[in-house]
This record gives C-alpha cells, sequence and structure tokens, in this order.
C-alpha cells in the first residue's frame, strides 16, 4: 500500500510503483523513486524551439480545454507510454501538478513556494529519455502504472533539478457531492464499443463512454473537489452546456446546468483533501 500522508524525496534506482485513489490522491512511492536516464531543463522564454505540438485526439483524450496548460508529449492508447521521450513545456506548478498526479485544473492542491513556481512568464522546457531496460519493463505494465512510473521519474528530476522540499497534508476543505436529482439521471449510457473521450468548445462540453468518477476530474469544472455518491458506476455519453453569465440568458450557469441537463447536483460539503506543501524549492540548475 502507497503511503499518503508523506512524500518520499530520495533520488534512488528503480522503485516499485506507487498506487492511486480513485479521486486524485496524490501520488507516492513505497521505494526510492525511478529516474530518466537523461533530462535536460531550459527556461522556454529563452529558448527559440516552438513548444511540442499537442497531442492528435484518441483513446481517453481531452481536447479543446486550457491551451494554456503544459504542451505535454501525450502517451497512446489507453495511456500507454508509447516513446522513451517526454518532453513538454510548463511552469514549475504544473511540473508538480503531473508529477504527483494532480489533474488540469487542480494547481490549487499545491501550497507556498515562490512566486515564480506559479509565474506563466517562468515556463521550462523539460526533454527526458527513458532507459532502454526500464522502457521495455513498462510496456509489460497496464496504462494507468506506465504513467504511474513516469509520474515518479518527474518527481525525481524535482528533486534533482529544482531542489524540491515539500509534504503533503490533509486537510478538510470545501467540497461538492455529486447525487441524484430528485427527478432521477437523465445520462445516456455509451454505445457499446464507443471509445472515451472528452471535448469541450466554448462552455459546451461533450464526453463519450465516460465514468463519472473520470468526469468529476474534469478541467472545465474549475478544479473544485468533486465527490461521486451519485453510486452509478458506468459508463455514459454526456453533453453539457452552460454560461459563465447566465444573466444574459443564453445557459445556465454550471451547477444549474449539470442539474437540469444531466439530473444530477452538486451539494457544498466538506472533505478531507491531500495537499502538496511545498518547503522550498529553486530554479532549475543548469544542464
Amino acid at each position: 500500500m502507497a503511503r499518503r500522508l508523506f512524500i518520499a524525496f530520495s533520488v534512488l534506482a528503480f522503485a516499485p510503483l506507487a498506487t492511486k485513489a480513485i479521486h486524485a490522491q496524490l501520488l507516492h512511492s513505497d521505494g526510492p523513486l525511478p529516474t530518466f536516464e537523461v533530462a535536460t531543463v531550459r527556461p522556454y522564454n529563452l529558448t527559440p524551439a516552438p513548444p511540442p505540438p499537442p497531442p492528435p485526439p484518441g483513446d481517453g483524450a481531452i481536447i479543446g480545454i486550457r491551451p494554456s496548460l503544459p504542451a505535454k508529449i501525450a502517451p497512446g492508447r489507453g495511456g500507454a507510454q508509447t516513446t522513451d521521450r517526454v518532453q513538454m513545456v510548463v511552469t514549475a506548478q504544473q511540473l508538480i501538478a503531473s508529477a504527483f498526479n494532480l489533474p488540469l485544473g487542480f494547481e490549487g492542491r499545491i501550497e507556498g513556494g515562490p512566486g515564480w513556481v506559479r509565474d506563466e512568464s517562468n515556463r521550462y522546457e523539460i526533454r527526458a529519455r527513458i532507459d532502454d531496460a526500464t522502457f521495455a519493463a513498462m510496456q509489460k505494465l497496464p496504462p494507468d502504472r506506465q504513467r504511474d512510473q513516469v509520474q515518479l521519474m518527474e518527481q525525481s528530476l524535482l528533486i534533482d533539478r529544482f531542489h524540491l522540499k515539500a509534504h503533503s497534508e490533509m486537510r478538510n476543505l470545501p467540497a461538492y457531492a455529486l447525487v441524484i436529482g430528485k427527478n432521477g439521471s437523465k445520462l445516456i449510457p455509451a454505445k457499446p464499443g464507443e471509445i472515451a473521450r472528452l471535448s469541450m468548445q466554448d462552455n459546451t462540453m461533450t464526453a463519450t463512454a465516460i465514468k463519472l468518477d473520470q468526469w468529476i476530474l474534469a478541467p472545465f469544472l474549475g478544479g473544485r473537489t468533486i465527490l461521486n455518491q451519485t453510486g452509478l458506476t458506468g459508463l455514459y455519453d454526456i453533453t453539457l452546456a452552460w454560461s459563465e453569465r447566465p444573466e444574459l440568458g443564453n445557459a445556465p450557469d454550471l451547477s444549474t446546468a449539470i442539474q437540469q441537463q444531466l439530473g444530477l447536483r452538486l451539494v457544498p460539503t466538506r472533505a478531507p483533501i491531500e495537499v502538496v506543501v511545498i518547503d522550498s524549492i529553486d530554479k532549475p540548475s543548469e544542464n
């Protein structure tokens, strides 16, 4: 069982893989952290090369959401790591979020540290390679455990190059419980053989073959912690349209749209939530 209340920051050899809870619990290692074979970290504003291109749509892809977030070479079918290369353009905060299994939009669960950690003008281009033996071993693992392994390597990179020291804490924070509305769910079951995808255009979200446990982590929900208390475990096709200015009459606000269009409700509550607390961090060392 992976530790949940302490982040082990040691850069040693290949480590056992960690486990992750369903609601974006932080990723911890049970042993020494694995490392990339080689990695370069350069200030992006001083690097003439363009950022890595966005990945093509594919299984489990999230498309068209918050383009200002990390440009990162994505894994392939089903989330598997199909290349021994990892490339991204990120702020330090975004790299920490990726390394510790925080979904896009959940960077608010990272506390402390100097201002440059979150400053969009302080992005870094990271190019890393996984050694051949480790990459071959990863191909025998399920996709989610392949992702775990790369995230643990990102933790090693943060320690080695950014001198990150941090710990995790449980905080009783505001959250929302997702429950079925009084008139019942309006969710549409996915069709057999559909590929899991989630996309967003302006304030319209479309998803196919998605579980609610996945849907509540989507960036358009604004990083709010949502607990799935519907009891629904199937795959669904979901379309949702809302407005940030419902007073204009074009569409309801997000909470109302979820109730009217999906037959679900968001109920304010509080929940124990794990956060990353930065004790100290430096701008990355020279390559």
